[in-house]
């Protein structure tokens, strides 16, 4: 977890004196944020990072948070599925990391981080298209003039061109570039 979306730095010993942008060493399964949609592509050390922050509450927590009760964290996350998994709801997160459960009662959303409140654009279909999910597995048809969410990332092939957007809920979803514009 970086403080900047900077891979320059190792933390190794050899490194004294060096931009120290490591906020911390997350360890596997650990909550380490709510993704805020911005990225960022070191290309130096060939790393794609996303931002993640939270807000720590200012009551009922554990004793390691109370220190930093009421401070936001903004941080920066190699975007590695190797490394990172994205989860639209706590229940799933703690499903599959125990450890996690009840950490969201403490390590608060930003607020203003939902789609809705964030300055930009928004995606609507100017014709009907496929939707499909983070695997580009077909979810639904969407008929046109529908709102999507707004624009995360583009990929873009030799002759395939898709937008990757995020839903109202925080879904990330795929959807071919030329049914789309960018209102």
């Amino acid at each position: 977890m970086r403080t900047s979306p900077d891979a320059s730095y190792h933390g190794a010993w050899y490194e004294i004196g060096e931009n120290k942008n490591i906020f911390k060493t997350a360890t596997a399964g650990e909550f380490i944020g709510y993704a805020t949609g911005k990225q960022h592509y070191d290309a130096k050390n060939d790393v794609k990072f996303i931002e993640v922050a939270y807000r720590v509450a200012t009551s009922n927590l554990p004793s390691e948070y109370m220190s930093q009760a009421g401070q936001t964290q903004l941080l920066w996350i190699s975007a590695s599925t190797s490394f990172t998994e994205q989860f639209s709801r706590a229940a799933a997160m703690e499903a599959r990391y125990p450890s996690t459960k009840g950490v969201t009662r403490y390590l608060l959303p930003v607020a203003g981080l939902g789609w809705l409140s964030s300055p930009g654009s928004r995606i609507i279909t100017q014709t009907p298209c496929l939707v499909m999910d983070q695997e580009f597995k077909p979810i639904c048809q969407v008929e046109q003039n529908v709102l999507l969410g707004y624009p995360v990332m583009n990929l873009d092939g030799t002759d395939v061109h898709y937008t990757l957007f995020r839903t109202l809920d925080g879904q990330d979803r795929w959807v071919a570039s030329e049914s789309i514009f960018l209102h």
